[in-house]
């Protein structure tokens, strides 16, 4: 099974008024599935439904988040999607970061006291953190790219190839500010 659901596309906050959610009322979280890979695009909280939806089902255990950047629309479903929580699954987590270590902190920061009562330490998962300096790498049949995006802090956009298909996924690209 093949396909792109778009789980959320709202920015800054989510709108779960009946009025928005045929349209998305979740932050920003897309799922691309390829056979039984799945890459995960944005961590907003499109991802809780999605990780509801992921833990029903027995086949795939391993996912791929590339996290654009860390605004908190971006990151703020990380602390409730589910698969985090249960041994067995495997989750890598691509973001911009100088180090493993910095993305961790990243992540994690909005989990710390007094913010949130539970932290990254509490996850079962084995997560692993990947650095988004490399501008090339692969998962399954997956190719990626990475690329800068005009937005504050450091954002990345993604190209994503596979099965000789293109996907470009760049959110809050600011085009029109540039001189």
């Amino acid at each position: 099974m093949n396909y792109l659901k778009f789980w959320g596309v709202r920015g800054s906050y989510p709108a779960p008024f009946g009025s928005h959610m045929r349209i998305g009322g979740n932050t920003v979280c897309v799922e691309l599935r390829v056979d039984d890979h799945i890459l995960i695009l944005d961590g907003g909280t499109g991802i809780i439904p999605l990780g509801n939806s992921l833990i029903k089902q027995d086949k795939i255990k391993d996912v791929t988040i590339l996290l654009t950047h860390y605004h908190w629309d971006h990151i703020s479903g990380l602390p409730f999607f589910v698969p985090v929580f249960i041994p067995g699954w495997k989750l890598n987590i691509y973001g911009p970061g100088n180090s493993q270590e910095e993305i961790k902190k990243r992540i994690s920061g909005q989990m710390i006291d007094p913010y949130f009562p539970i932290e990254v330490e509490t996850w079962l998962a084995d997560i692993n953190y990947l650095i988004a300096h490399k501008a090339e790498f692969e998962f399954g049949p997956f190719k990626v790219e990475t690329f800068n995006v005009h937005h504050p802090g450091i954002t990345l956009g993604y190209r994503i190839t596979v099965h000789d298909k293109t996907i470009v996924y760049v959110s809050d690209h600011e085009l029109g500010f540039l001189d």
